[in-house]
């Protein structure tokens, strides 16, 4: 039986990786920092170990000896400035951790989670890391940095790059956009902009696959169905019985919504639900160079499901959670679509 470590079993894209990685035969140990959330694990069969990730002695001890596989998936993708040092430590400092851990227990192969944002800082050495405006991007790009000294002291590892993440186990990320739709009068504030979609379960799909035939040092950019915000909004309304929005929501007026909810939240210390960071990234925008989308193809067999499969994916496990209302009238067959998109 192989063994993996798994940082981040309570979020999205951990919860379905443990699910793969138990379907596939293995003997999982999550390192969690201890929290109520924790409970989200119960009764899956894993091993839940207590590990503050930034605390190196802690990840040391808590990781196996000749583990075959390290899932480095946790991180902090806050966009707050009041959140800067913790995020720091969270994403930079446990993955600095983690590589120290892995090298020395002689780990097989560490695959670490990104984001396809740091793409267009491919390559900039730590002064330049240093100065990526939005603090996300920054502490990704840095922890790649610390992913790139450990290959220089022999590590083995691979990174992944997904995009936007969809599907069952989102506990507070894009779930947040069905609650919103499902109210009565829904929230009429629709991102701007075109990005690409991927499912959480082939994105997990897709981690295992880079343990298992990634070439060592690469990264791998998982992109997936491009869609517009708009478009995701009105399929999502569709499923949960909500009222289509009929527009986006410019970017100016999102800048002039971001800076009023920062500067209250400097006096309530509560995280705003928009930051000028996030529309700073929301810009970016950008799609994945085709020779990078034939890449993850050909290596790994990535191919993310369509997009109306991880909608209803989504919508579906929120209604097991009790986290929607039933919708009202008859909702469109959206799990089973005719072809592939992504």
């Amino acid at each position: 039986m192989k063994t993996a470590y798994l940082t981040g079993a309570t979020g999205c894209i951990g919860r379905n990786l443990a699910d793969e990685l138990l379907r596939d035969g293995w003997r999982v140990v999550a390192a969690c920092r201890p929290s109520p959330r924790t409970a989200r694990l119960a009764g899956l069969g894993v091993e839940v170990r207590a590990v503050d990730l930034a605390d190196r002695a802690a990840v040391m001890d808590s990781m196996p000896e000749r583990v075959d596989g390290v899932f480095h998936v946790a991180a902090s993708v806050s966009h707050w400035r009041l959140e800067a040092a913790q995020q720091y430590r969270d994403n930079v400092v446990a993955t600095r951790n983690l590589v120290a851990a892995a090298l020395a227990r002689k780990a097989g192969r560490l695959v670490f989670t990104s984001t396809g944002a740091t793409n267009a800082h491919r390559g900039c050495d730590a002064a330049a890391a240093s100065r990526i405006p939005c603090q996300y991007v920054r502490t990704k790009r840095q922890s790649e940095l610390e992913l790139e000294a450990g290959l220089a002291h022999g590590l083995d590892a691979v990174v992944t790059k997904p995009g936007i993440v969809i599907g069952a186990y989102d506990w507070n990320n894009y779930s947040q956009i069905f609650a919103m739709l499902a109210k009565r009068p829904p929230v009429t504030v629709v991102l701007p902009g075109v990005i690409e979609f991927c499912h959480a379960r082939d994105i997990a799909r897709a981690h295992i696959s880079a343990w298992e035939r990634g070439r060592r040092g690469q990264d791998y950019t998982l992109g997936g169905h491009r869609a517009s915000w708009l478009e995701v909004y009105r399929r999502i309304a569709a499923l949960v019985g909500g009222r289509p929005p009929t527009r986006q929501t410019p970017l100016w007026v999102l800048r002039l919504l971001a800076y009023p909810l920062v500067w209250q939240s400097y006096l309530t210390r509560i995280r705003p639900p928009l930051t000028p960071q996030l529309v700073m990234l929301l810009e970016k925008g950008g799609e994945t160079p085709a020779e990078l989308v034939a890449q993850a193809r050909d290596e790994l067999g990535y191919q993310s499901a369509p997009l109306d499969e991880m909608l209803a994916d989504c919508h579906r496990w929120m209604l097991a959670e009790g986290m929607l209302p039933p919708a009202r009238g008859r909702q469109p067959d959206l799990a089973r679509p005719a072809r592939a998109e992504g």
